[in-house]
């Protein structure tokens, strides 16, 4: 009830509550934001990065307006909980740190990358499957001493400081590889990501400052 009657706030004085999983926070929300933001000056936005799995559930429990992630609940699936507006597409790649004893190698098999320990997305994420898929693909499974998290800046930490290994967006890999912050290995998951998209409740119509935002998202953030 309060989040229906804080959508009766005059234009420009609403609160919007956004979820993105990583790459599309960065690459993709980040400009639609600050073009929305012109419009209304005195919209109020809170952003949560999460995987795709918990921002659907955050979604459905009504706690975002909004998530920018990959279909990944059951009821999604078959059409009947969200409606979904497709953005973009994610490339992964695997990161170690620049002092990694893998480092300097300009070829790589995946028997070389499953001696160390891998940094994975918690379970039921999209990217922990595809992480999961390749390993079983090579009849292995993930290697014992690993550590489970979502967050960049403490996946940054941990491969710069130990022999860990990651799997990260090639987008932002990228730009921290040029800033000198890790290296990006040789080697490519046969699986990719499923395109990621804008998710919105089919049962609760967005708002108009969902509306635009949404809009936005689709045009570039071109408005």
């Amino acid at each position: 009830l309060a989040r229906d009657l804080a959508q009766m706030a005059p234009e420009g004085t609403q609160q919007l509550l956004v979820g993105a999983i990583m790459a599309a926070s960065t690459e993709v929300l980040a400009p639609a934001l600050l073009a929305l933001r012109q419009h209304y000056p005195q919209l109020g936005v809170e952003i949560t990065v999460e995987t795709s799995d918990r921002l659907c559930e955050a979604l459905a429990a009504g706690r975002l307006d909004l998530a920018l992630g990959r279909v990944a609940v059951p009821d999604a699936a078959t059409g009947k909980a969200f409606d979904f507006t497709p953005l973009g597409d994610e490339a992964l790649a695997i990161v170690c740190g620049v002092a990694h004893p893998l480092a300097e190698r300009a070829r790589l098999r995946f028997a070389d990358l499953a001696r160390y320990p891998w940094i994975v997305q918690p379970p039921g994420s999209p990217m922990r499957g595809v992480i999961e898929r390749e390993f079983a693909r090579h009849h292995q499974r993930l290697p014992i001493g690993g550590v489970q998290s979502a967050s960049v800046l403490t996946t940054l930490s941990l491969i710069e400081r130990s022999e860990l290994i990651a799997v990260l967006p090639a987008a932002q890999a990228g730009d921290f590889g040029r800033h000198g912050m890790l290296t990006i290995l040789p080697y490519r998951f046969h699986d990719q990501l499923p395109a990621f998209g804008a998710l919105t409740l089919r049962h609760r119509p967005p708002n108009a400052v969902t509306r635009h935002l949404l809009a936005l998202l689709q045009g570039g953030a071109r408005g």
